[in-house]
């Protein structure tokens, strides 16, 4: 990520608009915001679930920060791709349990017995860490990478090598760390361990769940935990500001969310509370993923002689969105075939009927031609300019909106989609209106 229009830089970046208490900044987090609330909500209940459904928040904030970043003069790389990985991979994470732990529940083979509320909040909070670690340390990397590129910092390749091989060592021994303290200490992180429920053969299905999902989470937040103190002893203020606000930040935010599912004591029917703290969920981590972007661009290098040529950043791009759009149909492809009655409503994400097959590559056609259509001209030196950037960040929202009323019918929480989509058109218009008054002076 560097500065490619030093002119264009100095304009957006003397302006009050790039500091966190302007109008522009918290534009940027009802763009960001809104729509991952839309994607964040695809998974779950009613939607995909796994990388298949956090793949697509990442992908489409990386594609959002692609575009923000371009329209003030700074290439990014990379950069928007990382970040969609980095992001999708807590999709694997698992949390369900902990709805009832909130409430005081804990589910047995019997039925529930009672459990401290604060053990719930406390695993959330630890989950939702597990959950931004992958991007924000992915993210941090990223950055840092290209800020020491930049300033030459990198030094010569065997220092540069140790650097990395620590950044990769350190945190997979804090992981191991993590996952034997579970089994030196299992009362300290299995609820009522004392009373023998985790001995029973064959292991209650509650049991065993709970033993998987905080063994899980607790490895990758100990994981995290190596690559923050990594990145504080190699002062990479990169990764250290993406783990602080990403990392520790979405633990809060994810906590938080969970507010939400406590609708299921006092009016349980009368909405889909999993998908209001889903909405929720995505819509702070859109937040925090603002604020990175806010300070990224801040600290954003000049162009050096060993940036990344401009045709990576569109390469980049372009893969992000194929990502984008090919799990987008992927995913919505057993739920339009259900809905046209050509399979059952509950088939698994994972089953592949031929109905459903036929589906996702009619669907396909028209995103491969594009894809090809833009491989060509990115072969012919085309460049695209910001009028089609806006319309086709338009067509991501709407898109991204149609995909996931689908996903989720019929279930009354696709009228919030129709006004996240408002929300987010109005922010992405305004934001346009504002820089073309700065470009024009």
């Amino acid at each position: 990520m560097h500065i490619t229009n030093s002119e264009k830089y100095k304009q957006y970046h003397s302006d009050s608009g790039f500091t966190l208490l302007s109008v522009e900044f918290w534009l940027h987090v009802l763009l960001f915001g809104s729509i991952g609330a839309i994607t964040w909500a695809i998974r779950g209940t009613n939607g995909w679930g796994g990388i298949d459904g956090t793949i697509l928040p990442g992908m489409a904030w990386g594609i959002l920060w692609y575009y923000c970043c371009k329209r003030k003069g700074v290439s990014v790389g990379g950069l928007p791709l990382w970040l969609g990985l980095g992001i999708a991979i807590g999709g694997e994470w698992g949390y369900g349990q902990y709805v009832s732990w909130i409430r005081g529940m804990f589910q047995v083979a019997e039925g529930s017995i009672d459990v401290n509320p604060i053990l719930g909040w406390t695993w959330f909070f630890i989950c939702g860490i597990a959950w931004g670690a992958p991007g924000a340390v992915a993210l941090g990397w990223a950055l840092s990478l290209s800020h020491s590129w930049r300033n030459k910092e990198s030094g010569p390749l065997p220092i540069l090598m140790m650097r990395w091989s620590l950044r990769i060592i350190i945190p997979i021994a804090f992981g191991y760390l993590g996952y034997y303290l579970i089994q030196w200490c299992p009362q300290y992180f299995f609820p009522h361990y004392d009373t023998g429920i985790y001995n029973v053969i064959p292991l209650d299905d509650n049991q065993d769940r709970t033993i998987f999902t905080n063994t899980q989470n607790f490895v990758v937040v100990m994981w995290f935990l190596g690559a923050f103190l990594v990145a504080l002893a190699q002062r990479d203020k990169a990764t250290l500001m993406s783990c602080i606000v990403i990392g520790f930040g979405f633990g809060f935010g994810f906590a938080l969310s969970a507010l939400w599912c406590m609708g299921y004591v006092y009016a349980p029917a009368y909405i889909d509370w999993w998908k209001m703290w889903e909405i929720q969920a995505g819509f702070n981590l859109g937040f925090l993923y603002v604020v990175i972007l806010y300070w990224a661009l801040k600290h954003a290098p000049e162009k050096s002689t060993q940036a990344t040529p401009p045709t990576w950043d569109r390469i980049a791009i372009l893969l992000t969105t194929f990502l984008f759009w090919g799990t987008a149909l992927w995913g919505v492809s057993v739920t339009a075939a259900g809905l046209l009655e050509l399979i059952n409503a509950e088939t698994n994400q994972y089953a592949w009927p031929t109905p459903r097959k036929w589906i996702f590559a009619i669907t396909m056609v028209p995103l491969l031609m594009l894809m090809l259509r833009e491989i060509l001209r990115l072969r012919n030196g085309w460049q695209s300019n910001h009028t089609l950037r806006t319309q086709r960040m338009s067509m991501l929202i709407v898109g991204t909106t149609a995909i996931g009323a689908i996903s989720i019918w019929p279930t009354e929480i696709g009228v919030l989609y129709a006004l996240l989509c408002c929300t987010a058109l109005y922010a992405l218009n305004t934001l346009n209106t504002h820089w073309d008054r700065k470009d024009r002076g």
